[in-house]
């Protein structure tokens, strides 16, 4: 399920999930002491993403890019649905009351499952009307729990749908 890389000239270990068929993949680096520095979801063998984490070394994120979701992915069913998979980095937070809606539907109460291709990562995949609207946009609203620091708050994502 991992590969791994040795950059102690850097100061750091990497390690990696094995890419998908995409080539999409979690990428880990950990100090000498074996500590998480940096954690970032790579959307293809090009090394791009758009979700990270930077850790100080008593693990507090220091540095972020991106919102709550990973990654959305957004696939045509038919002329009429759409298939929506998100993802969710579990790491250190616990994620519970999901809602996702997408022009006048809301779906409450989405059940999360552990991802068989990437660890620390929750999603699921849903069907939605696919209404080949520009600049549709899909909200993801919920609770997050931090693990390390038992702390609930409210969190709340969006992304374009791309015109199927």
């Amino acid at each position: 399920m991992f590969d791994f890389g040795d950059f102690r000239k850097e100061g750091l270990i990497e390690v990696s999930d094995k890419k998908s068929n995409i080539g999409a993949k979690g990428i880990y680096k950990f100090d000498l002491d074996q500590r998480l520095r940096f954690y970032a979801f790579l959307l293809s063998d090009s090394n791009d993403y758009v979700f990270s984490r930077e850790y100080d070394v008593d693990g507090r994120i220091v540095n972020k890019t991106g919102g709550d979701v990973v990654q959305w992915y957004f696939r045509k069913l038919s002329e009429d649905s759409m298939k929506v998979t998100f993802y969710l980095y579990s790491l250190d937070e616990r994620y519970d009351s999901i809602d996702l809606s997408y022009e006048k539907q809301t779906l409450k109460n989405i059940v999360l499952y552990t991802s068989p291709i990437y660890s620390n990562i929750v999603g699921t995949s849903v069907t939605l009307p696919n209404l080949n609207k520009q600049n549709g946009i899909i909200y993801i609203k919920g609770k997050k729990e931090n693990k390390c620091i038992p702390r609930e708050s409210t969190f709340v994502d969006s992304s374009s749908v791309p015109q199927l």
